[in-house]
């Protein structure tokens, strides 16, 4: 919403069409461009802010997509590690290591966290900067 609304500021809803054919990747980028832009709507105090901002939602990006794009398991009787993931065929070469691995619940929820971590940094960031 954020974006469509930086977008097509007097009509949001027209940016729809484009936004909906663009990767998740490509919709943080393209708002990315909108806030660095020096005749945008951010002050340059306020770019250096989402610049640091951007890495860490590439980051969470990241993230989320090996996670939610994966198998998971929960088995209750391996203590330690009770949560199993692994990545889908086509993201495990990308993966390599980190393609399959067991965790605790308490992991998982970091992990969760960061990523929560990032989009409350950002909520943060369009109410001081007026975003």
């Amino acid at each position: 919403l954020c974006l469509a609304h930086l977008e097509h500021p007097g009509n949001p809803v027209a940016a729809y069409p484009a936004l909906a054919k663009m990767t998740a990747s490509q919709r943080l980028k393209r708002l990315y461009e909108l806030l660095e832009a020096e005749n945008g709507v951010c002050e340059a105090a306020a770019r250096a802010e989402l610049r640091a901002w951007y890495q860490r939602a590439e980051g969470a990006r990241t993230i989320r997509n090996r996670y939610v794009h994966g198998n998971w398991e929960y088995l209750p009787l391996r203590w330690e590690q009770p949560v199993g993931f692994e990545a889908p065929p086509w993201l495990r070469k990308p993966l390599g290591s980190q393609a399959a691995e067991t965790m605790s619940l308490e992991r998982l929820e970091n992990i969760a966290g960061e990523v929560d971590g990032v989009l409350q940094e950002f909520l943060g960031l369009r109410q001081r900067h007026g975003v």
